[in-house]
């Protein structure tokens, strides 16, 4: 990593080098897990390390939700990854869009 210091980074954050567009056939909401009593303030703070970073966005009033799940780092901090196992059995093969509408 060292040797591309110019393209790593502590901070997340998001490229412009390219876009991605999901297209579902319904909505999508999975209930959140649990979260250990002793990681709730750990993941409060990462997630509003998140938001204020832009990375993510909360939007109390959406159809769709995907769980994460929480991987405690070797510092003692928590990584939180998205589940999206349920998402992507919504998701329109993009080979069916490009029959479909000859995409």
């Amino acid at each position: 990593m060292t040797e591309f210091s110019d393209v790593f980074s502590n901070i997340p954050g998001e490229t412009d080098l390219m876009e991605h567009t999901i297209t579902l056939t319904l909505p999508v909401y999975l209930s959140p897990y649990k979260i250990p009593q002793e990681l709730e303030a750990k993941v409060e703070e990462e997630l509003r390390s998140l938001l204020d970073l832009g990375i993510i966005q909360y939007e109390p009033n959406s159809n769709y939700c995907s769980p994460f799940v929480i991987v405690t780092k070797p510092d003692g901090s928590v990584r939180l990854c998205n589940n999206f196992v349920g998402l992507n059995a919504k998701n329109m093969d993009e080979l069916v869009l490009i029959h479909i509408f000859g995409v």
